[in-house]
């Protein structure tokens, strides 16, 4: 069966079936006002070089740090996709080093390692002292790295489109280079269903200012430097949700398949593996609603052990969540 021919759930990995009952119902009801009208005023963090970080808070709950991708801005997640978090959580949305509103001081170093330090000095100035954390694409290469220095930060990660070994990623990025910005915003969804869904591009944020080319071609350079994190991933303490999509060419699901295969023989927390069939690089703009609730029902749900098997408790539940306000 081709991708283009796969059901919208390719597979679920069989810890899955702990939390996606949850994950349906939370996926339905995670509605609310729109994160645009109800987040806090934008405010600044200083990173340990001096460089200034762009975050917001909104929502109540357990606090939830999300970390953006490549080129990408914390206003460009999808609106309904942060919503659902929302609902039931204390999002904290940041910008990457010089991607947001705060320019990037001259000679400040971009690196995947740096950006992670920078997102645990948010979370100590937000006066948090653990979090569960999200990360898509390149956020995910940063939320590993965070949970692998900063171990008592993070109660658990859902990595979305992302890797840990930059092999997989490489040709994608090499792709990338030859095509222009049109072409490359073409192929971010299947074309099969683009072309069944063409109203999508109005859910697609638009960037809300020119961007610092600058940084970008530095994040891309710290994406390439980057060593990978798989020979780490059995250092990783909490939960893991691996979020794949199918129809993913720039962080392939065999990148996700891969990072599951290692992890799956941790005995002290479990990881869990869902693969959309149909799912994009961009796959949080087809699927909000449900990705928003796969990820609170993981962090909701417990894990259910073997007969005679304590079941552990959910990720917030072991995380004690604190609230960010």
């Amino acid at each position: 069966m081709g991708r283009a021919e796969r059901p919208l759930f390719a597979r679920l990995t069989r810890y899955a079936a702990t939390f996606f009952a949850l994950a349906l119902v939370a996926g339905l009801v995670c509605r609310g006002a729109g994160w645009a009208e109800t987040a806090e005023p934008q405010r600044t963090v200083a990173a340990a070089d001096g460089t200034l970080l762009d975050v917001r808070v909104l929502g109540q709950g357990p606090p939830l740090l999300l970390l953006t991708g490549y080129a990408m801005t914390s206003g460009m997640w999808d609106q309904e996709f942060v919503r659902g978090l929302a609902a039931g959580h204390t999002v904290i949305l940041m910008d990457n080093r010089g991607m947001g509103p705060s320019a990037l001081p001259p000679g400040a170093e971009i690196s995947i390692g740096r950006m992670a330090d920078d997102a645990a000095t948010v979370l100590e100035a937000l006066g948090l002292g653990r979090a569960d954390v999200l990360g898509w694409s390149m956020g995910g290469m940063i939320a590993l790295e965070l949970a692998l220095a900063r171990p008592e930060a993070v109660c658990s990660l859902a990595l979305m489109s992302s890797v840990a070994d930059m092999g997989l990623l490489l040709p994608a990025l090499n792709r990338m280079g030859t095509m222009g910005g049109e072409e490359i915003r073409g192929a971010m969804f299947p074309a099969d269903w683009l072309a069944a869904h063409p109203g999508v591009w109005a859910r697609v944020v638009p960037r809300p200012r020119p961007p610092d080319m600058a940084v970008i071609q530095g994040q891309e350079a710290a994406m390439r430097r980057w060593p990978g994190a798989m020979g780490r991933l059995l250092e990783l303490r909490g939960p893991v949700l691996l979020l794949a999509g199918g129809a993913d060419w720039v962080c392939p699901p065999e990148a996700q398949q891969a990072m599951y295969d290692r992890l799956d023989g941790r005995t002290a927390a479990p990881t869990v593996l869902a693969m959309v069939g149909q799912g994009s690089h961009w796959m949080m703009h087809q699927f909000p609603d449900m990705l928003a609730g796969m990820v609170n029902g993981f962090l909701a749900a417990g894990r259910a052990g073997p007969p005679g098997e304590e079941a552990r408790p959910s990720p917030q539940a072991a995380c004690k969540g604190h609230d960010a306000r």
